[in-house]
C-alpha cells in the first residue's frame, strides 16, 4: 500500500472509532477539532471534510478542521500530543 492509502485508510479507521460517542451523554459538549497534516486544498483536506461532514451530520456537533501543515504531519503530530485532555479515558 502506498503512503497516501495507508492514510486514508488510518483516517477512516479514526472516523469509525469516533462512531460510539453519538450514544454518550451529552458528548460533546464543545465542538470538536480535527487536526488535518498537510494543507488546505489538497487530497487529504479533501478526504477530512468529506468524512467530517458526514460525522458532524450523525453527531449533530460541529467540527472544526484545523489545517498543521509542514514537518511531514508531526507539526499536527505535536498538537495533537500537547492539546488539552477532553475528558474522556
Amino acid at each position: 500500500m502506498n503512503k497516501t492509502v495507508r492514510k486514508l485508510v488510518a483516517l477512516l479507521l479514526c472516523a469509525a472509532c469516533t462512531a460510539g460517542a453519538a450514544d454518550a451523554d451529552e458528548f460533546p459538549s464543545k465542538p470538536i477539532r480535527w487536526l488535518v497534516g498537510y494543507p488546505a486544498g489538497g487530497g487529504t483536506d479533501t478526504v477530512a471534510r468529506v468524512v467530517t461532514a458526514a460525522m458532524a451530520s450523525e453527531l449533530k456537533q460541529t467540527i472544526v478542521i484545523e489545517n498543521k501543515p509542514g514537518a511531514s504531519a508531526n507539526i499536527a503530530g505535536a498538537e495533537l500530543v500537547h492539546s488539552a485532555p477532553d475528558g474522556i479515558e
